[in-house]
């Protein structure tokens, strides 16, 4: 059986997680082997993946957005397509 991981697969957890644990390091540096250098390593680890995981949300809500937008005109340039094919249709039958 293998062991469960205790670190937080899911990232948004992961992103809470991690600040929670930097606190925790930064109350034990000079204990357990955790040193000042390994502290700001994984301080600016957190940092780094906090900052790539808001930019995520930005593009994710910016893609949504866009999604939307295109949505819109693809029902605009149906009913225009429609309504000119309707046309064509309907000045077929005059002429024959």
């Amino acid at each position: 059986m293998a062991k469960q991981d205790y670190i937080p697969h899911n990232k948004v957890e992961l992103e809470a997680w991690a600040k929670s644990f930097v606190k925790t390091e930064e109350a034990y540096v000079d204990e357990y082997g955790i040193r000042e250098a390994g502290l700001k390593t994984t301080q600016k680890n957190v940092e780094n993946y906090s900052s790539s995981l808001e930019k995520e949300r930005e593009i994710v809500e910016m893609k949504q957005k866009q999604v939307a937008i295109t949505k819109q005109f693809r029902k605009t340039l149906i009913a225009d397509l429609r309504a000119t094919a309707q046309i064509i249709k309907t000045d077929r039958k005059s002429v024959v």
